[in-house]
């Protein structure tokens, strides 16, 4: 139902789009030319961005998903204004209006930077120890054996970059595996009582 409101927007503003541009045409109106481009970016924005929105959040807004909702919305944001910045240097090269030929080149260069340093970041949002990565750390961790907390960050030291968490090998598993029973173990009364519960069924007191 969202997607289906967002999209018959978006196709409205396409729609008012493509008016303008026709009465723009005739009248050889350049402004309203230019207003027409605008509502188109609009509507495509909207459509793209809207709709990607929906999706993501309606599976969740993990980290994941909201780095894939900032690269298409950034992509989609930055290549809108590009195509802004390019008509109106365009525009102003047709008429011979320098200052706006400056104007659309800076627009452009400014675009550009805006869309490279937003793909960088947003590149390097779900690197490193995120919430899901750590949560599945925490899901292998024996709560009955280990204090969970310390099986943490016993695997995060040992492996500042999940990858390398994911690729280790052989001896480092059994180094990481040493680290955790000398450091997270848990002693013999929490132990017992660690597993009293378990079998009595009672929460876990993580």
């Amino acid at each position: 139902m969202k997607i289906a409101i967002v999209t018959l927007l978006a196709l409205a503003l396409i729609f008012l789009a493509f008016k303008l541009k026709k009465k723009a045409k005739q009248n050889n109106d350049q402004n309203l030319r230019f207003t027409s481009l605008l509502f188109l970016l609009k509507g495509i924005i909207l459509l793209v961005v809207g709709n990607t929105y929906v999706v993501l959040k309606s599976k969740g807004l993990s980290s994941e998903n909201i780095q894939n909702l900032i690269l298409i919305s950034t992509v989609t944001i930055g290549l809108c204004l590009l195509i802004i910045g390019l008509r109106f240097l365009l525009q102003s090269k047709k008429t011979g209006f320098k200052l706006g030929m400056a104007g659309g080149a800076v627009w452009i260069l400014v675009a550009i930077g805006g869309l490279y340093g937003g793909l960088k970041v947003a590149s390097k949002m779900n690197s490193g120890w995120t919430k899901e990565r750590q949560t599945a750390i925490l899901n292998k961790a024996d709560s009955v054996k280990f204090r969970k907390l310390c099986y943490l960050d016993q695997v995060m030291k040992k492996f500042p970059n999940p990858e390398g968490y994911n690729n280790m090998t052989g001896a480092q598993e059994t180094e990481l595996n040493k680290l955790i029973n000398e450091n997270c173990l848990l002693c013999d009364a929490e132990f017992e009582k660690k597993a009293t519960n378990e079998v009595d069924g009672l929460p876990d007191d993580f």
